[in-house]
């Protein structure tokens, strides 16, 4: 760091402290050739916006490109990345935050198989085929879902089913009903995932159902001192 960058961080850092502020968060737009822009900046300890009293973007947009700090952003779920200054410790941090998705704790929902003729034949065919139980997983999120009736399971064969076509479709909906009456909206937003166990033999359903969610997760990237 050159004796004038040092300087102009003693000068950011004299202004975050002027404010009450513990430490000053700055966003980086790391994908811009001058990735700081304007002089706004989070105070840490307040949790509000302020102003410096001076416009030293580009003076920190040069300090980042000479570092080639960009080498250290992976953008791969990346949602947003921040440089942190903290007076108390002379110190600078580049932060990156990254999202990754959870799942809740499935919930649990039994139904027993409506006493439909043509289900009840679809039932009768797998049983002589050597089945008991069919296991038909879905998925969704950002508005999409999808029940993966290309990939079925069965817990006596190896071999996946598919059970696309009209033959299946009184099955498939009722459990696709099912889905929606208990959890409406369930591709929505970061989405669900879950099961429909089909037990032949008892002749119901058993769904296992778990929401997804977002959880972002700080990374320090890069660090210095002035």
């Amino acid at each position: 760091m050159t004796e004038k960058q040092t300087k102009i961080f003693e000068l950011i850092a004299k202004a975050i402290m002027s404010r009450g502020c513990d430490y000053g968060s700055f966003n980086l737009e790391y994908y811009r050739q001058d990735p700081f822009q304007g002089r706004d900046f989070e105070c840490g300890q307040l949790k509000g916006t302020s102003k410096l009293p001076f416009d030293v973007s580009q003076n920190l947009s040069d300090w980042y490109n000479e570092n080639k700090l960009y080498r250290y952003i992976d953008e791969d779920s990346l949602s947003s990345v921040e440089m942190k200054i903290i007076p108390s410790e002379r110190k600078i941090q580049v932060i990156g935050y990254y999202y990754e998705y959870q799942t809740d704790d499935a919930q649990v929902t039994e139904a027993d198989l409506p006493n439909d003729e043509e289900i009840n034949n679809l039932i009768d065919n797998f049983e002589s085929e050597g089945h008991t139980k069919l296991y038909i997983e879905f998925n969704g999120g950002g508005d999409d879902g999808e029940i993966l009736l290309r990939e079925v399971k069965s817990e006596n064969h190896n071999e996946l089913l598919n059970l696309r076509g009209d033959v299946y479709r009184p099955l498939i909906n009722f459990i696709y009903r099912m889905l929606e009456s208990e959890y409406g909206g369930w591709e929505n937003n970061e989405g669900a995932e879950g099961e429909f166990v089909i037990d032949l033999e008892e002749k119901n359903v058993t769904l296992y159902f778990s929401r997804n969610f977002a959880v972002d997760k700080a990374e320090v990237l890069f660090e210095m001192n002035y």
